[in-house]
């Protein structure tokens, strides 16, 4: 056995751990040499390697996709619950736990679409695990209660409306909701807090903008910031605010702007002003903006309301002073929140009192609120004391489809739903959706039932196909 001759033996281990040792010494200082004199070349191929690992995911993900809209429905969905499986471990944390979000979206609409609650509700639960803070997973759990208990889903819905009465997602799932069981009362409410509240919390916002001051770009503390409680409002959407103090060190300001809703700013201009001399601080001076968005030269819009602010450098010859000095700051602000979306498709409503002729005289333009493919129509208190029918014209957009159609009289706190007694121009697929095919497309109500109350409110609610 060779160890009846252990010199032998470890000279040759020595011989190759030598090898060894110079390989992983020349790897080393090829590795340090580029590190060194090359940077971005290294970080170029960590950069490569994590896309490649991140788009391994997304491929996947876009595959799936795909076969759903080839109708591959069987096979998208086992491609899905495959991917959703490989992400198992992915926290909030993991740069791709926005792509685990949309699969899980993805899981739980087709899970319901299928009638699948329970694989649905475990999605679910997972979910909320994962981010039991998250909008969207509140918003889909009660997607998923509704369909067993609607009365508790309409208490979740309460609940976060009253957390969450300025956020359009949330106030538009609400709507829907309030729309498909015909609780017009309550959606009227709804829309009507939501306009009030994100008008006024736009405007009203206490602690509207926050200055730092820092001395050596890196660390801005809240014991050297400034709080600008008061701003002069130029016009609508134009501002200004500025201070005067004694600054020393100044190297850099970090502007925070702080509101409840997402904005849009524009056209920021910064002038520090010292001894009588004015030196503006342009786009060119900002190095860093944080949970912004540039969208064109001169004009920003926040990602979300966590923490929006820019940091400026200062220029070179007010560097390091110590003297007294004024900032002020003038730019546009403007609230970014979508609005409920009030269309300017028209419809049209005749009241007939004279056997069903129906005049343009008789008639009402109304606008519509659209909640994504849904439209809603309310009208206050209109005159029906003598009205034998009521048509409602659409505009003639030959091929556009409609669906679920309803109309509803309001009168001593009871909801009446009309009967259609004749459509013109559309085509009649099936009982609840119609295709309009002419050029003066219109559908005739019967109230003959409802004359004994002169004014009631009137709700009309239908879907678009596109």
């Amino acid at each position: 056995m060779f160890w009846n001759k252990p010199q032998k033996v470890i000279k040759s281990l020595l011989y190759y751990l030598s090898i060894v040792s110079i390989l992983i010494s020349a790897i080393s200082i090829i590795v340090f040499m580029i590190w060194t004199n090359e940077p971005t070349y290294i970080d170029k191929i960590d950069k490569k390697i994590t896309q490649d690992y991140l788009q391994s995911y997304i491929l996947e993900y876009e595959r799936a996709n795909k076969l759903f809209k080839d109708d591959k429905h069987e096979k998208a969905l086992v491609l899905l619950e495959n991917l959703y499986d490989r992400m198992e471990s992915f926290k909030k944390v993991n740069r791709l736990f926005y792509l685990k979000k949309k699969v899980m979206i993805k899981l739980i609409d087709n899970y319901i679409e299928n009638n699948n609650i329970d694989k649905a509700l475990i999605i679910s639960k997972n979910w909320s695990n994962l981010d039991d803070r998250d909008l969207d997973e509140k918003l889909y759990a009660i997607k998923i209660l509704k369909i067993m208990d609607i009365e508790k889903a309409e208490k979740e819905y309460d609940k976060l409306f009253k957390k969450f009465y300025n956020v359009q997602k949330v106030v538009d799932s609400y709507s829907l909701f309030l729309i498909d069981i015909n609780k017009f009362r309550k959606l009227e409410n709804i829309i009507s807090t939501y306009k009030i509240n994100t008008k006024l919390k736009f405007q009203n916002y206490k602690k509207k903008y926050q200055l730092f001051l820092d001395d050596d770009t890196k660390d801005f503390n809240e014991k050297d910031s400034i709080v600008l409680l008061k701003d002069t409002k130029i016009s609508d959407t134009i501002y200004e605010v500025s201070f005067n103090s004694k600054i020393k060190n100044l190297k850099a300001l970090r502007f925070d702007i702080d509101r409840s809703l997402k904005f849009k700013i524009s056209d920021i201009k910064i002038d520090v002003i010292v001894n009588n001399k004015i030196y503006n601080l342009s786009n060119n001076n900002i190095f860093q903006i944080n949970q912004l968005t540039k969208i064109d030269k001169n004009s920003y819009i926040s990602k979300n309301i966590n923490d929006p602010f820019f940091v400026y450098s200062v220029n070179s010859e007010i560097k390091n002073i110590n003297t007294d000095v004024e900032i002020r700051i003038k730019f546009k602000i403007e609230s970014a929140e979508p609005r409920i979306d009030l269309t300017d498709k028209l419809i049209q409503l005749f009241i007939d009192d004279k056997n069903r002729t129906f005049i343009e005289q008789d008639s009402e333009k109304i606008f519509i609120f659209k909640f994504k493919n849904k439209y809603f129509v309310k009208l206050n208190k209109i005159d029906l004391d003598k009205a034998k029918a009521l048509r409602l014209d659409f505009d003639h957009n030959i091929g556009l489809t409609l669906k679920n159609i309803e109309v509803f009289l309001y009168a001593k706190n009871k909801m009446n739903k009309l009967i259609k007694s004749n459509i013109s121009v559309f085509n009649d697929i099936d009982k609840s959706t119609l295709t309009i095919e002419g050029s003066d497309p219109f559908i005739i109500f019967n109230i003959d039932n409802l004359n004994d109350i002169k004014y009631k409110d009137l709700y009309i609610k239908y879907e678009v196909i596109q």
